[in-house]
């Protein structure tokens, strides 16, 4: 692709080798890490278990600040899915009993925990050959092998640098919360493309549709994906690491990468915070209400499940949204919906077709202000019911599962607090959750925002 501008590749050069010394794990960092990874790898062994590390941490892409140990304990495949997920979470909780650990879920459940400040996870899965998976995290053993000769101190520099910039403008991760670009995929982008700069020199330049891949493959992937980049595993050339990405968040990273490669900036590497308009505090109407003790891959789900419930709610009162959002912090959730409108004056009316002679005479009888628009269709419109858009997130608290709200949340969703973000108080349970969602809906990618 040919930029309409010049890249100044010295000043990134300059700003990516400072980025690099920040992101860069100290001496004490890594012998943070390592004292864990003995410590669990000993208790793994003791209990007879087959494991390999996985993630960034193994593979020597992790950022300080984000820091994990991904621990993959082999299990027989003749288990079978169920099994392995039965006997590995049974297996894997004997060896954390004693320590502070939880459980979370993906395909099957797995452990989490925190040793002297440190993360870790204990995933169960098949000891498979490639190609026999039997769940979704056999492969991962795959993707180490295969980064591992893939990469080199200097590739996993521009790795971490791309990571920061990820984390920093809140892209990185494949969770649901975020939609995001998960680590290994980083990785991935980092081999196929060489450096920081010719990664975000061809997301920049990928068109809608584009295939990327590091191996041969043997079929159309256009023919089995819709998104906008398929991204292949060059472990496995039948999976899309693309398919959790949002639209929105792809759309962003375009744009970030746009600008930094156009201005360059230190600013892009570190969190901007939304500057709110004060004076649009009456057209921001909120709903808060209470954390489902759900694992978050879950609980979001539903949140943006409840988002689109909300957003279908104030449209069919006819009100037209701006934006929306959602937000949690500690044990509360907020849905705020920026509308245009702080009530409705007018309802627009559709009519029939001109080509529908007794429909239009009909339409012409019971409608004041008639026109024809460009379709072809005859339209009007009518003084509007007055509809408080409070009052629509109220009346949509009396039966949320009717709008769509999912069933794991309603009961929180129909005792939660509705109110405009010009009436919040700073004494409320759920301020900082609420404060948070109204800065949301001022992100900006413009250039010159947020300074």
């Amino acid at each position: 692709m040919k930029f309409e501008f010049d890249i100044n590749y010295e000043e990134i050069k300059k700003l990516v080798e400072q980025i690099k010394q920040q992101v860069t794990p100290s001496q004490k960092d890594r012998e943070r890490l390592k004292e864990i990874e003995n410590i669990i790898s000993e208790r793994l062994r003791r209990r007879g278990l087959k494991f390999i590390l996985g993630g960034s941490y193994a593979r020597d892409t992790w950022l300080p600040e984000d820091a994990d140990i991904d621990f993959f304990v082999l299990f027989d495949p003749a288990l079978g899915s169920d099994g392995i997920g039965k006997k590995g979470l049974k297996e894997l909780e004997e060896v954390v009993k004693d320590l502070n650990y939880w459980k979370n879920y993906a395909e099957h459940p797995y452990i989490e925990g925190m040793l002297n400040g440190i993360k870790f996870n204990l995933v169960p899965c098949a000891d498979v050959p490639p190609g026999k998976w039997i769940t979704s995290m056999d492969r991962s053993r795959y993707h180490n092998e295969y980064l591992l000769k893939k990469l080199n101190p200097e590739l996993r520099g521009e790795v971490r640098v791309f990571k920061k910039f990820l984390k920093s403008n809140g892209l990185y991760g494949a969770e649901i919360k975020v939609g995001g670009v998960s680590g290994y995929l980083s990785e991935v982008l980092a081999v196929k493309y060489g450096s920081f700069v010719e990664i975000l020199k061809n997301i920049v330049a990928w068109e809608q549709g584009e295939v990327v891949a590091l191996e041969p493959y043997d079929y159309d992937p256009k023919k089995v994906f819709t998104t906008p980049v398929i991204i292949l595993d060059p472990v496995d050339q039948k999976r899309n690491l693309a398919l959790a990405i949002k639209n929105r968040v792809l759309g962003k990273l375009k744009v970030l990468a746009l600008n930094f490669l156009k201005s360059p900036d230190v600013k892009y590497f570190a969190e901007r915070q939304p500057v709110p308009e004060d004076r649009t505090s009456n057209n921001v109407v909120m709903i808060s209400f209470k954390a489902p003790d759900l694992v978050e891959d879950i609980r979001w789900g539903m949140y943006y499940k409840a988002e689109e419930a909300v957003r279908n709610a104030f449209k069919n009162s006819g009100y037209r949204i701006i934006r929306s959002t959602v937000s949690e912090y500690d044990t509360w959730v907020t849905i705020a919906v920026f509308l245009e409108f702080d009530k409705r004056n007018f309802e627009i009316r559709s009519g029939p077709s001109v080509y529908f002679p007794e429909n239009v005479i009909k339409f012409l009888k019971s409608h004041r202000y008639v026109w024809v628009e460009n379709d072809m269709r005859l339209y009007s419109f009518e003084p509007g019911k007055y509809v408080d858009a409070k009052d629509v997130l109220a009346s949509l608290k009396i039966n949320p599962i009717n709008w769509g709200v999912p069933a794991g949340i309603s009961k929180n969703f129909s005792e939660g607090f509705v109110y405009r973000y010009s009436e919040l108080e700073g004494s409320s349970l759920y301020f900082k959750s609420a404060k948070n969602a109204f800065a949301s809906l001022f992100e900006t990618l413009a250039v010159d925002s947020n300074k």
